[in-house]
């Protein structure tokens, strides 16, 4: 007699091995469909079109003429516009203005901001809270204003 396991085939080993596999489910791979990043088409501090500068941050649509950002040339390597930076101290931004590329830190958002008579969006001291866009620049705004609705609407 034989002790022990008896030793099988190559031939049954690929066999029992075929079977399971069979068993096994593929496995399916994940595809992220990342949402394309779109940015505005005019400079948030001007509202006018031309060659602008767009914003790296991932979910930021700000672009930005180099002459508005007081640069002669485009910054090199990822960049991330002033509307993600304090204006006091340069640290992450948690509060923005909604008309301006001014925003504030945790430390320095308290009184800065105040909700608008345009539909209660925040603006900074640099704006009337009464009417936070000028009359000559309302057209720009309210063109702003509709675009970012669409690009909110799109991304929902």
């Amino acid at each position: 007699g034989f002790l022990g396991v008896r030793p099988k085939t190559a031939c049954a080993t690929a066999n029992e091995e075929k079977a399971k596999n069979a068993k096994l489910k593929p496995k399916r791979r994940k595809v992220k469909t990342e949402q394309k990043h779109l940015n505005e088409d005019y400079c948030f501090l001007c509202g006018d079109g031309g060659e602008l500068v767009m914003c790296d941050k991932k979910v930021c649509p700000k672009a930005y003429h180099l002459s508005c950002l007081n640069l002669t040339k485009p910054p090199f390597g990822k960049w991330e516009c002033p509307w993600h930076q304090c204006n006091v101290c340069a640290n992450p931004a948690v509060s923005v203005c909604e008309f301006c590329p001014s925003s504030f830190c945790k430390d320095h958002e308290k009184g800065a901001l105040v909700a608008s008579a345009l539909d209660g969006r925040l603006c900074c001291c640099e704006h009337d809270p009464k009417c936070p866009a000028s009359s000559d620049s309302w057209p720009k705004v309210k063109c702003k204003l509709e675009h970012q609705e669409q690009s909110d609407e799109a991304v929902e």
